[in-house]
């Protein structure tokens, strides 16, 4: 099962693509701040394999999922 990170500061459109997403067969952490995000990306175990994040959002992503193959869309 793939791991995604989806970085949403809206709720309810957080709780939409989680949805989508966890039907599809991926395992979806929500973050809806940078802190958050970045707490994830560097305590989650095994690795993210991507990170969606809202373009929208001033976004500064370090530790872990940045240095991986995570994927911005």
């Amino acid at each position: 099962m793939k791991t995604i990170i989806f970085f949403e500061d809206e709720q309810a459109i957080s709780e939409i693509f989680r949805v989508g997403l966890e039907r599809m067969g991926y395992r979806v952490l929500p973050a809806a701040t940078r802190k958050q995000a970045t707490k994830i990306s560097e305590r989650y175990q095994p690795p993210i394999d991507l990170l969606i994040a809202d373009m929208t959002v001033r976004v500064s992503i370090c530790g872990r999922a940045a240095r991986t193959s995570a994927i911005w869309m």
